[in-house]
């Protein structure tokens, strides 16, 4: 179940074992496949040059641009 859930698949899938032979199969595929990455939570720099892109790109005007970065 561990391995299953870092595979970023539900652990009921465990149930599949008691499927003859396809079952095994489905398992081992899923086993092999690569973990997930973990993603980290965005750290304020991140979030505030996220705002200044869009404020570059002008997809938010400069009132805006200065309520996001308050609001961050």
């Amino acid at each position: 179940m561990r391995r299953l859930r870092d595979a970023a698949k539900n652990p009921w899938w465990i149930l599949i074992s008691f499927v003859p032979f396809i079952g095994g199969i489905v398992l081992l595929i899923f086993y092999l496949s690569p973990s997930r990455t973990k993603k980290l939570p965005m750290t304020l720099q991140d979030r505030l040059s996220e705002v200044e892109d869009l404020l570059k790109k002008g997809t938010i005007d400069e009132e805006e641009y200065k309520y996001m970065r308050n609001k961050s």
